[in-house]
């Protein structure tokens, strides 16, 4: 079949012209958060819990690169969120663009919000007919740790030569500037925070033991974002690091990183995960849950500023 055969391909596929570069990931299980004794944990990194990973699927090798987020800007017109943490602080003059730092056409964007990227995963899906999204707050610790158990996928080979953090540099680099980890993805750890599908919960309580996409379907009022960025400690790159973070807005060390469904599921499996999922969400309610709060819809279309800037811009921007 043609998800069997995208699986198979060990250097991964791109599905259009401008589409990121995806690697199949295999089932399986593992267990997520961070145990007791881990330097550097949080408490909102517990309890540790086996997750199961039901069926394979397919994930950017590289967080989005600019030149990817910029196509779909000029074809999809798409009006990127305005306002951009740096440092700290809410700026209205930091954009994608121009984030406050020098960027190339490969480094990874930031400056984007959770709505953003969700709307580069609708256009891919619409481009390419195939479904694309965000990952689930389960499958991207699964890919962060690639079947390692310590606080880093590196193991005793983590540090400033195998992930930019620590403010080493300021700003990002070319994605895949450090080695990839087993499943062949890059960056995991460190460059820039990732956003995942899931709604922000201060605990793990009620992550489900089966991963499903996404965990809490309702709007919320912060996403979950994982693998720590340029200006991140150590400790935030662990892979049961986990932090939320606002909707509306971006920040110049968080980017985007997307799945593709390769085998959809069936209604009867879709019942089963419901079921065995459920009870963990009425205990998740109860205990705090996720911060949900009233998230708006619809995506408007770019204004003539920004893509007279696109315009401006060197190589590949034009």
């Amino acid at each position: 079949s043609e998800s069997e055969r995208l699986l198979s391909m060990a250097g991964g596929f791109t599905e259009c012209q401008g589409c990121p570069l995806m690697i199949g990931v295999q089932k399986g299980e593992f267990t997520m958060g961070s145990p007791m004794e881990e330097q550097g944990r949080r408490p909102g990194e517990g309890p540790q819990k086996l997750v199961t990973i039901p069926k394979p699927f397919a994930v950017s090798r590289y967080e989005i690169k600019r030149i990817e987020y910029a196509s779909f800007v000029k074809e999809a017109r798409h009006h990127t969120a305005k306002g951009c943490y740096v440092g700290g602080k809410l700026s209205y003059e930091a954009s994608w663009i121009v984030p406050g730092f020098e960027q190339g056409d490969h480094d990874p964007v930031v400056c984007v919000s959770w709505r953003d990227a969700k709307a580069y995963t609708d256009w891919l899906s619409k481009k390419t007919k195939r479904a694309y999204r965000l990952l689930n707050e389960s499958e991207w610790e699964y890919i962060a740790r690639a079947g390692t158990t310590g606080p880093h996928w590196q193991g005793r080979g983590f540090g400033h030569e195998t992930a930019l953090f620590g403010g080493a540099r300021n700003g990002t680099q070319a994605s895949g500037s450090y080695p990839e980890n087993a499943f062949k993805i890059f960056d995991t750890s460190g460059s820039v925070w990732e956003f995942t599908a899931d709604c922000y919960a201060p605990n793990l309580i009620g992550t489900p033991i089966m991963a499903v996409n996404p965990f809490k379907k309702s709007g919320c009022s912060q996403y979950v974002v994982r693998g720590g960025g340029w200006n991140s400690p150590a400790d935030r790159l662990r892979s049961a690091s986990r932090q939320g973070f606002v909707a509306d807005h971006g920040s110049s060390e968080i980017g985007i990183r997307v799945a593709r469904v390769l085998y959809e599921d069936k209604p009867a499996e879709k019942k089963q995960q419901k079921k065995k999922n459920g009870r963990q969400e009425r205990t998740a309610s109860k205990s705090g849950g996720a911060s949900v709060g009233g998230a708006g819809k619809g995506q408007s279309i770019t204004p003539p500023k920004e893509l007279d800037r696109l315009k401006e811009l060197p190589g590949a921007f034009r």
